[in-house]
């Protein structure tokens, strides 16, 4: 079989392989501005304006893990548009008493005891 292949010109690669861009930092930093004012309990809707669910979900996750340190719960509207996400309360540790953790029983592998 033969391979057929061409170098692609400069202006080409940059068609087919886009720097990135300092728009991400950017899209961050708006995303950040956004929940500054929230607190837990605060509910917003946004817009995905040609992103999807998931890139805007990681985007405002981002943000959100940065600036409240709280995570979030989303939901996405019936007609695929807006996402929607509500800024939960911080998951608590199981033991919050500050107590040092009760040992486990021991579940090892019990193995059979040979006959001798």
């Amino acid at each position: 079989m033969q391979l057929s292949y061409r170098r692609l010109e400069p202006d080409e690669k940059e068609q087919v392989f886009p720097p990135k861009s300092a728009n991400v930092s950017q899209d961050r930093a708006e995303f950040e501005s956004m929940l500054r004012g929230l607190s837990v309990g605060d509910a917003v809707t946004v817009s995905l304006d040609g992103l999807t669910e998931r890139a805007m979900k990681r985007r405002i996750g981002q943000a959100a893990k940065s600036v409240l340190g709280l995570p979030l719960r989303y939901k996405l509207s019936a007609d695929g548009g807006e996402l929607s996400f509500v800024v939960r309360e911080a998951a608590t540790p199981r033991n919050a008493t500050g107590d040092a953790p009760t040992p486990l029983p021991d579940a090892g592998r019990r193995r059979a005891v040979a006959a001798s």
